[in-house]
């Protein structure tokens, strides 16, 4: 598949934009495997200098390989870590192919509350925000659409026993709830090295406007890489 890529400079951060998914050729097209659907995870293997047996935290994980940015730090790199999806499908692969990773099914968001849960014949599709839901609806085919509760990840890990203060990458990608999700974690608890977060609505034109690119900065992260739909922030102590 041919590749058009090119790369503007915004703020001092490099945008990298590509239309390049086909991951059959992520060797020749990034230069080694890839398992994400637009090469982030080399993006951030990079970002973590190749790090050795650290922990993610991988929220609205959807598959142990297909379009994931957990899967080469765990091969490569030795990584673990917790992943969470509101597909009890999705879960059991990765009971089946994530030996030594924690699978939770639960669907998240800012706080304990009640949702409606979109489940589309491309699974990748699958959400808990309303808006998006109702709009892919009139374009997809849609399999169900069901009550679900919603919790915030602090309550989820603590359900679990689990905590979050070494989590060193937080992967987030749930279909337009991000930001949601970000306002409900603990971060007195938690400071991940790198957060990767689906972010389609960050435009080269607006990125000092994006809420989620000003919800982190508030916090001290840096926005360090934006691949078409996912940005990437780093932490720096």
């Amino acid at each position: 598949m041919p590749t058009d890529s090119r790369q503007r400079s915004v703020a001092g951060v490099v945008l990298s934009v590509s239309t390049m998914e086909n991951t059959e050729n992520s060797e020749k097209n990034y230069g080694r495997k890839s398992y994400s659907q637009l090469g982030e995870d080399v993006f951030i293997e990079q970002r973590l200098r190749k790090r050795v047996g650290g922990l993610y935290l991988d929220i609205g994980a959807y598959h142990p390989f297909k379009y994931s940015n957990t899967e080469l730090l765990r091969t490569a790199l030795g990584w673990k870590g917790i992943n969470i999806d509101a597909s009890f499908q999705a879960i059991d692969a990765f009971n089946l192919n994530r030996d030594g990773d924690i699978n939770i099914c639960a669907a998240v968001g800012d706080k304990v509350k009640n949702g409606i849960y979109y489940e589309f014949e491309d699974s990748a599709l699958n959400t808990t925000n309303e808006t998006v839901g109702e709009k892919r609806r009139r374009r997809q085919k849609l399999i169900a659409a069901n009550p679900i509760q919603l919790n915030p990840v602090p309550k989820i890990l603590n359900d679990n026993q689990l905590e979050c203060r070494d989590i060193e990458l937080l992967n987030l990608d749930i279909s337009g709830s991000e930001f949601d999700v970000l306002v409900g974690m603990d971060w007195s608890k938690m400071r991940p090295k790198i957060i990767a977060v689906s972010n389609e609505n960050l435009k080269l034109k607006n990125v000092i406007q994006n809420r989620i690119y000003l919800f982190l900065s508030a916090l001290g992260y840096n926005l360090v890489g934006h691949l078409l739909i996912t940005s990437v922030f780093e932490w720096e102590a």
